[in-house]
């Protein structure tokens, strides 16, 4: 997937992520470059996952690293889903991001997941465009968790 954005003000977005999945093993990666025109700021930052299933059971892990303008920020999550049925799942996760300029912050979670899907649109999509949609809901949830990192850095400064 591949993507790139210029607004009216200059500012510039481009983005790329990737999936090769062998067997139960997923890996993925992104890279996500962006500038502000106005502020004359940069935000670069790559992540990379990787998923492993073994049954009902669902191990993911994650690192990120990124570089908003002198600063390096890095961040790393590990965290275990259980499939309940096809559309509820039992979730763990935990985080931690180190930031140049503040102290370490660890976050954990746990939770209950239920996607709502009526059963007349799941028929008429096919199982190959839902599995892209999830990859790329991911990819936009990992877009997001940067585009907050960047968000945060530019408040502390």
């Amino acid at each position: 997937m591949a993507a790139f954005e210029r607004n009216s003000a200059g500012d510039k977005d481009t983005f790329v992520a990737g999936k090769y999945t062998v067997g139960a093993s997923a890996v993925m990666a992104a890279y996500d470059y962006r500038r502000t025109f106005d502020l004359g700021g940069q935000s670069r930052a790559a992540t990379l996952d990787a998923t492993y299933r073994a049954g009902r059971v669902t191990l993911k892990a994650g690192y990120g690293r990124q570089r908003l303008n002198a600063d390096v920020n890095h961040f790393a999550s590990i965290g275990a889903d259980y499939a309940l049925s096809k559309r509820t799942t039992l979730y763990a996760s935990l985080g931690n991001k180190r930031d140049a300029t503040t102290d370490a912050r660890t976050s954990f979670g746990v939770g209950l997941a239920h996607a709502f899907e009526h059963s007349e649109l799941r028929k008429k999509k096919p199982a190959h465009e839902r599995a892209e949609s999830t990859f790329l809901r991911k990819i936009e949830e990992t877009r997001s968790l940067c585009c907050a990192a960047s968000a945060n850095a530019n408040d502390d400064h």
